[in-house]
């Protein structure tokens, strides 16, 4: 994990399934909460709140249908809170499994090539939501 102040980039460099997602939501918590897995839950907070996550997939190959659905929830909970949710260096197949499960309907975007294109298109967005 990476932080950017109010964003959370977290890169994933294997494929996603259901043994290995199940850990993913209270880990994704942990890290927005501490910025990493290592401070011990007795601890205060130290993070600022998250305003987005971006989550760079550069070796995640695939993604199987419960992974998939975990993802799908993560996503939805982070709209529900109003976090923005981006998806950068996505492979072929999975985005064509985002495209089937509709993860851009759930606040998902995954049209970036590279982390530094998802920030600033972060950056507009927000200066764009502030200034209205």
């Amino acid at each position: 994990a990476q932080h950017v102040e109010g964003v959370l980039i977290v890169r994933i460099e294997e494929p996603l399934y259901f043994a290995n997602a199940g850990q993913l939501h209270a880990r994704l918590t942990r890290m927005e909460m501490y910025g990493d897995m290592r401070a011990h839950p007795s601890e205060a907070p130290r993070m600022t709140p998250t305003r987005a996550v971006v989550f760079d997939l550069i070796g995640m190959s695939t993604i199987d249908g419960s992974a998939l659905e975990i993802l799908l929830s993560i996503v939805h909970e982070y709209r529900r809170r109003q976090v923005r949710v981006l998806f950068v260096r996505v492979c072929d197949e999975v985005r064509t499994r985002f495209e089937r499960a509709e993860m851009g309907s759930a606040g998902g975007e995954h049209d970036f090539s590279d982390i530094g294109a998802a920030l600033a298109h972060l950056e507009q967005q927000l200066c764009t939501s502030t200034l209205s």
